[in-house]
């Protein structure tokens, strides 16, 4: 129920219905938060819930409420790294958590936290590396990593972001030799290979 009006949001904000998709995230949250509240082991409920404070905190981002929008995607956090931490060998768990990490990160840095920011984009960028060591030919993985990696270098000291490119330079090129590169991944080569 709590996905269908998540659903029931999208539709409404598509439509122009900025308080019907307000009603309709705000609606999913408190479902699954009761839902979480009344059986905490719950997984599934426990990654829905994720799902609808993300969902919410993109609309109210997108409506111009940063600080609201912050604070649902740090509850959204909290919920992932417990899935996670639950569970480490879960690799749609461990994405999950990158995911939120980054999402924080983009919205502390609007908030001139950039410290916080750079330690989330990191330990994002560390969960992505370890699911392309997991799942090396998993392209939509991949194109995450190099997305992770151009939000990430800009705040590194030089040397280290010469060498986070250096790195994924040679596994660009792996996959490119292999036939594999993506729309994502060819644009990445484009714009950070030497001519």
């Amino acid at each position: 129920m709590s996905l269908i009006l998540g659903d029931l949001g999208r539709i409404r904000l598509a439509e122009g219905d900025y308080a019907g998709a307000e009603n309709a995230f705000f609606d999913a949250v408190v479902l699954t938060d009761e839902l979480t509240a009344h059986d905490r082991d719950n997984v599934v409920w426990q990654r829905d819930h994720s799902q609808n404070l993300n969902q919410y905190g993109d609309y109210l981002l997108r409506t111009n409420q940063p600080n609201l929008a912050l604070n649902l995607y740090s509850r959204a956090l909290v919920v992932r790294r417990r899935l996670h931490e639950s569970d480490l060998h879960n690799l749609d768990w461990q994405r999950d958590l990158a995911a939120s990490l980054d999402r924080n990160a983009l919205i502390l840095l609007q908030f001139d936290r950039a410290p916080e920011a750079l330690d989330m984009l990191r330990e994002g960028l560390d969960l992505r590396r370890d699911l392309t060591k997991t799942e090396p030919e998993n392209a939509l993985w991949f194109d995450e990593l190099l997305r992770s990696v151009d939000r990430v270098t800009g705040f590194l000291p030089r040397a280290e972001a010469e060498s986070l490119i250096a790195e994924m330079q040679e596994r660009v090129l792996a996959r490119e030799a292999r036939a594999q590169l993506t729309p994502v991944q060819a644009d990445w080569r484009d714009r950070h290979m030497l001519k």
